[in-house]
């Protein structure tokens, strides 16, 4: 395996899913015209796709270079090459986002989507509105990529801790950032890496931007509200008068005890939940 194929695979991938993203970001959208908010809403979680393919390419070029004993330096360069290409995609799919306001009588020109200030977040996501994220002298996590809890599915890999960020990075490690290389891929989302020094013994790392949060979600309380941000393992026991089901809404038999993995929340419809303040927890 070298750069160029890992190149060559993920520059494909990128390609093949922007067209099936704006293929299904036309037929959708209609469904929703005239509310800017909700296309942009839409637009960005269609795009969210794409990243995640992108951020697995430089992932996979960043455990190449810590394989082979590479320079930083060469990393970058063909990471660059794989984010060029997934400017390239952005702007095909800009092009049908522009295309679906005009055809829906807003003015691209004049649109700017209303945005509230958060707390920083991580992974690349922009702190206010849409500008560049400052991580430098922030101490946060290094954590599993999206693309790498998705990894975990299906499998009973999750059982092996702890879970490793890298060959030599665990999954939790904290980290302050010393310095960031990152560039705008859309929207609100930046790609690239961070300059890190663990706390622990004061090592000096390099990781995606993908791979770094600044809030502790294991310490949480509220198991739902974790559910959202990130995966994790929990025990099962029956506590309650509801049901473990299926995909098909049959009810499902575990062990009390058994270790699950949590991968996400399933919000129940509108006319079940009509403040949208009841979610079921996902897991595998």
């Amino acid at each position: 395996m070298t750069y160029q194929d890992i190149l060559d695979e993920y520059e494909q991938k990128l390609k093949t899913k922007t067209l099936s993203i704006t293929e299904e970001y036309n037929t959708e959208y209609e469904k929703i015209a005239g509310s800017s908010n909700a296309m942009l809403e839409l637009v960005e979680s269609k795009w969210s796709e794409v990243l995640v393919i992108n951020a697995e390419g430089v992932d996979k070029m960043n455990e190449l270079m810590r394989k082979n004993g590479d320079s930083l330096t060469n990393c970058q360069e063909w990471a660059n090459k794989l984010n060029n290409c997934c400017k390239e995609q952005l702007n095909i799919f800009q092009t049908a986002y522009t295309d679906s306001l005009v055809a829906s009588g807003i003015n691209p020109e004049t649109l700017e989507k209303e945005v509230n200030p958060l707390d920083i977040t991580g992974r690349g996501e922009s702190d206010s509105g849409r500008s560049e994220p400052n991580y430098v002298g922030i101490t946060g996590y290094a954590v599993l990529s999206t693309s790498q809890e998705q990894s975990l599915e299906n499998t009973d890999v999750f059982m092996k801790t702890p879970w490793m960020v890298s060959d030599a990075l665990e999954h939790k490690t904290e980290v302050t950032i010393i310095s960031q290389n990152l560039k705008h891929q859309g929207w609100g989302t930046y790609h690239g890496t961070l300059t890190a020094k663990r706390t622990d013994n004061g090592e000096t790392v390099v990781i995606n931007v993908s791979n770094f949060i600044i809030k502790s979600y294991w310490t949480y309380s509220n198991l739902t509200e974790v559910a959202i941000i990130e995966y994790y393992i929990a025990k099962y026991h029956q506590v309650s008068n509801y049901y473990p089901v299926g995909r098909n809404n049959d009810k499902v038999e575990l062990a009390d005890g058994i270790e699950i993995l949590v991968v996400g929340i399933n919000q129940l419809s509108d006319s079940e939940n009509p403040y949208k303040k009841i979610y079921s927890i996902e897991f595998r």
